[in-house]
C-alpha cells in the first residue's frame, strides 16, 4: 500500500491538457497500463517480452513495409488503412477477410498482448478460478494502448519536455519543437489555443488526476476487491477516501477498460 499512498496524494500545482473527448479512452488506458506496469512484475515481465517480439522477422518486415508507405508524400496510415494497398501490405500474414492471423510471429505477439491484460488487470483470486472481467476482445482500447506504448518503447521514442526544451527523441535523435509550441499560460498563442480547443469542444484534464484516477482503477478493480476495500485499505495508511466518489471517478476507466458495470454511459 505505501506506493498507493505516494500515488493517490498529489500537490497543488497541476499541469493539464486538453484532449478530444473521443481520445480521453485512450488515455485513460494509458494511465492505467503504467500503473499496472509499476505495480505488477508479471505484467512488466509480459510487456517486455511484447518489446522484443518486435525484433521478430514477421513483425519487424511488417513494420517496415508500413514505414516506407508512410515516408511517401502525401502518405498516412490511415490512408494505409482505407486502400488496398494496406491489405496488400499485411496480407503475407494477415487474412484480413477472415479476421485470421497467419504468421507464427504475429500469433506470439498477439497472445502476449492478450495475456498481459488477463495477467495485468484480473484479480489474481479471480484468475486462479478461471474468471477474467476484461479480456483482449472486450477491451479493444488497451490493445491499441498496449501496442502503441510497445511499440514506442521498441523504437526509444522519448519525450522531451523540460524548460529548455520540447521535443521527442526517437532512436537516439532528437526533434527539437521548442519554437513551434508555446505552452505558457501568459502567452497570447496559447490563450487562442485555449479558445479554439474549447469551442472544439475539448476539455482540460489534469495529468495528476487522470493519474490518480488509473491509481484508484487499480487498487479497486485488481489490488482489491473492490471501491470498498480499498477505501478501508487506504484509511489504515491515513487516507481518508469518499467510497461513492472513488465508485463514481473510476467509472471512466472501467467503460474506457471494458470493464463490466450496471450502469450504460460514461461521463468522459
Amino acid at each position: 500500500m505505501a506506493k498507493a499512498v505516494n500515488r493517490i496524494r498529489y500537490g497543488k500545482q497541476l499541469t493539464g491538457h486538453y484532449y478530444m473527448p473521443e481520445s480521453m479512452p485512450l488515455v485513460l488506458c494509458g494511465a492505467c497500463l503504467i500503473i499496472a506496469l509499476e505495480y505488477s512484475k508479471k505484467a512488466k515481465d509480459i510487456y517486455n517480452q511484447i518489446v522484443e517480439s518486435y525484433r521478430l522477422p514477421d513483425i519487424k518486415e511488417m513494420f517496415n513495409e508500413l514505414d516506407s508507405q508512410l515516408t511517401n508524400p502525401g502518405s498516412n496510415l490511415i490512408n494505409c488503412m482505407k486502400n488496398e494497398e494496406y491489405g496488400q501490405i499485411v496480407g503475407k500474414w494477415f487474412d484480413l477477410e477472415r479476421d485470421k492471423i497467419k504468421s507464427v510471429d504475429f500469433k506470439y505477439w498477439h497472445g502476449l498482448i492478450n495475456e498481459l491484460i488477463r495477467v495485468g488487470f484480473n484479480q489474481e483470486s479471480e484468475q486462479d478460478k478461471g474468471i477474467y472481467k476484461i479480456k483482449g476482445e472486450s477491451s479493444p482500447t488497451m490493445v491499441n494502448t498496449i501496442m502503441i506504448r510497445s511499440l514506442a518503447q521498441y523504437n526509444h521514442v522519448e519525450l522531451v519536455n523540460d524548460k529548455a526544451k520540447k521535443a521527442i527523441k526517437i532512436a537516439g535523435r532528437t526533434y527539437d519543437f521548442t519554437k513551434l509550441i508555446e505552452l505558457s499560460s501568459t502567452t497570447r498563442r496559447y490563450r487562442d489555443h485555449t479558445k479554439a480547443y474549447k469551442k472544439a469542444g475539448y476539455k482540460r484534464h489534469q495529468d495528476e488526476k487522470i493519474a490518480q484516477i488509473a491509481a484508484y482503477w487499480y487498487l479497486s478493480r485488481v489490488k482489491y476487491s473492490g471501491p470498498t476495500e480499498f477505501c478501508n485499505e487506504a484509511s489504515r495508511n491515513g487516507i481518508i477516501l469518499d467510497e461513492s466518489n472513488v465508485s463514481n471517478e473510476i467509472r471512466q476507466c472501467d467503460y474506457a477498460m471494458g470493464y463490466p458495470r450496471g450502469d450504460k454511459q460514461a461521463l468522459l
